[in-house]
């Protein structure tokens, strides 16, 4: 690959309003027609102390805005630009599912495929395979009906195995840093709560199996098959997260929740910051792993706007399949009504109009991505969460950008989506 990285988009607009005990820096082409949306930015992170945060906004399938935006950075956050890494937590399932329908639309998958299909299900030694692990079918993954779950927790969480890892390796005696392959061992000898198809439960463990699919069918890593199918529309910074401090990629953002843990990345019982070895996000690659800039993840969003392109991602019969009511919806269907899709949450009001979106969380990692019926698309990236879990920063984000949206009486005619370069990958990732 050419020695090429792409030129940030770099401009600095210092925002008056801002008060003055704060430093607060926007990078990024001022645009003064949408200027809601970066009082929305401000007034949000301002409020719960974000020290980095990017928005990117389409409008018909054009970038109309691209900011990165800094609040009293500490001494190891960066001037945070409009092209900078973030973690993005679920808000790679969305990434997962359009990769898996671009196999169904390329006639290499199929949505009643069965995992037994592509996945050793052998169990540890001394258990037995609950008999219906082997019928989860590919659609059952995509929409959280595969059965995953425990009794015990009484929540449509149910139990997750990508945040046990101690438990994982006692049980297979094994070491740490466990493995993908140690998981699904894992799991295979769990029994399922609920029969394939019936029940809603959120399960990241799905996900991760459906990267595993990807895997099978293709004959290639997980990321490797995302970059052959990203990089033609110009998407090139997306790459596997990195559990450890010194893997954090150039122009990626800084992780502080405040919180430690005892890393899982080896066995030496250390005490490290939680978000930098407390959980293993290389083995999240396919339900939470991937980083990425607002911008790509903006571009990746408005490319689902128009399914005729020469260089969609899906045509229009995998969109309407992808955004379809999930196998146990109780009809009828109210046009409008939320349900949970293939790895999109979705209102769909006729026509092919849909609102879609969906919210990504890790510790010190928030994103937000929304498509919007009227053609406006965005994705907000933050490094930070309330670990209180008593605040929702998905819905405020939500109702401060509706709000900003609102005020909105002209878009730019322009387009800032940058003429793409290739970028070398750090850390062995050179798709």
């Amino acid at each position: 690959m050419p020695n090429f990285r792409r030129t940030l988009l770099s401009a600095i607009l210092l925002v008056s309003t801002a008060p003055v005990c704060a430093q607060w820096t926007v990078t990024g082409t001022p645009t003064p027609t949408l200027a809601p949306f970066d009082q929305a930015m401000q007034t949000f992170m301002q409020a719960h102390s974000i020290p980095s945060g990017a928005m990117a906004v389409t409008w018909q399938g054009r970038l109309v805005m691209a900011h990165g935006y800094t609040l009293n950075p500490g001494p190891n956050d960066i001037l945070v630009q409009p092209q900078s890494l973030f973690r993005i937590a679920s808000c790679s399932k969305q990434i997962t599912s359009v990769l898996i329908n671009r196999l169904i639309q390329d006639g290499k998958l199929s949505l009643t495929d069965t995992i037994g299909q592509f996945i050793d299900l052998t169990p540890p030694a001394g258990q037995t395979a609950d008999p219906r692990l082997a019928t989860i079918t590919i659609r059952n993954l995509l929409e959280h009906l595969a059965g995953f779950g425990d009794n015990a927790s009484g929540t449509t969480q149910g139990y997750d195995p990508m945040f046990d890892d101690f438990e994982i390796e006692a049980a297979l005696g094994v070491t740490l840093p466990i493995s993908q392959a140690n998981i699904i061992e894992f799991m295979d000898g769990k029994a399922l709560v609920t029969a394939p198809g019936t029940t809603y439960r959120y399960s990241n463990y799905g996900y991760m199996l459906l990267g595993r699919v990807i895997e099978k069918v293709t004959g290639m890593p997980y990321a490797k098959y995302a970059a052959s199918i990203l990089n033609p529309i110009d998407i090139w910074d997306l790459r596997p997260g990195r559990s450890l401090l010194q893997y954090r990629a150039p122009g990626e953002v800084y992780y502080d929740s405040g919180y430690t843990g005892t890393t899982v990345m080896d066995n030496s019982g250390s005490t490290v910051p939680y978000e930098y070895g407390g959980f293993n996000i290389e083995n999240m690659d396919s339900h939470g792993g991937w980083v990425i800039s607002a911008v790509e993840l903006a571009r990746f969003l408005s490319n689902l706007d128009n399914p005729t392109a020469p260089n969609a991602l899906l045509n229009q019969t995998s969109i309407t399949r992808m955004f379809s009511l999930p196998q146990n919806y109780p009809l009828p269907y109210n046009p409008g009504d939320y349900y949970y899709a293939e790895g999109w949450a979705v209102r769909n009001y006729g026509n092919n109009l849909y609102n879609t979106w969906h919210d990504g969380s890790l510790p010190s990692t928030t994103a937000y991505v929304v498509r919007t019926e009227y053609g406006w698309d965005y994705a907000v990236l933050l490094n930070r969460r309330d670990e209180s879990g008593q605040t929702d920063y998905a819905s405020l984000i939500d109702s401060a950008m509706w709000t900003a949206y609102g005020q909105i009486t002209q878009w730019p005619t322009g387009n800032e989506f940058p003429s793409a370069l290739p970028v070398i990958f750090e850390n062995g990732f050179d798709p």
